[in-house]
């Protein structure tokens, strides 16, 4: 990303929900941080979902 390109993102934000590898706590949340992401909220879901591990 260049920095102009960088430096658009900046002025803006856009609320995102994240699912999969990229929450808190799970191994890809860097990547969103590293792009200046924060959590604003956190949810949660009925305790009938699972998330999927793999094997």
């Amino acid at each position: 990303m260049t920095a102009a390109a960088g430096a658009h993102l900046q002025t803006h934000h856009i609320d995102l929900v994240v699912v999969g590898a990229h929450p808190s706590g799970l191994p890809l949340n860097g990547e969103l941080q590293s792009l200046g992401a924060e959590l604003v909220r956190a949810n949660l879901t009925a305790p009938v979902y699972r998330r999927h591990e793999p094997v």
